[in-house]
């Protein structure tokens, strides 16, 4: 079995462990950690850290200045309740504003972490995208466990995560 992975809306993602149990211990057969290294405002679409090429796809309308997802170290995967500490080492997969956005006046230049356009002050900002792992390869495991560090806590009501796999 070949099998992706999608997460939707809004999320940090700081890694992804794909784990199977072979007898009594687990075995990792899959990880991602997106590298490490200084770095801000690098697409997720065409990223490429061991694995194969994530995917970014529109799965709705989105407004001219939609955010967008990223790779970089600007959220640096900070504990629960800690803001990002940019430019640490620790590149993460989030959702953040794009250079320019009209109601992103706290960032500009787009990535400064998990923080994203709501729209506030203006109207709300549609983001109908997803990131889509590289085909993970589950040939021969069974009772497979799926592991992730996340953030989701933003905008009230408008925040969600979905985790979508396919064979």
């Amino acid at each position: 079995m070949d099998y992706n992975f999608f997460m939707a809306k809004r999320i940090l993602l700081v890694f992804l462990v794909f784990s199977a149990s072979l007898g009594i211990a687990q075995v990792t057969f899959w990880t991602e950690t997106f590298g490490t290294g200084c770095n801000q405002a690098q697409s997720a679409n065409g990223l490429n850290a061991g694995n194969g090429p994530w995917v970014i796809t529109n799965t709705g309308a989105n407004d001219p200045f939609a955010n967008t997802w990223y790779v970089s170290a600007e959220e640096n995967g900070n504990a629960v309740g800690t803001c990002g500490s940019g430019c640490g080492t620790n590149r993460t997969l989030h959702v953040a504003n794009v250079p320019g956005s009209p109601s992103a006046i706290f960032c500009p230049t787009g990535d400064c972490g998990a923080a994203y356009d709501t729209g506030l002050g203006t109207s709300q900002v549609s983001t109908d995208k997803r990131a889509e792992s590289p085909t993970i390869n589950c040939t021969g495991q069974s009772t497979i466990t799926l592991s992730i560090d996340y953030l989701t806590f933003g905008a009230p009501g408008t925040d969600f995560c979905v985790i979508d796999y396919f064979n």
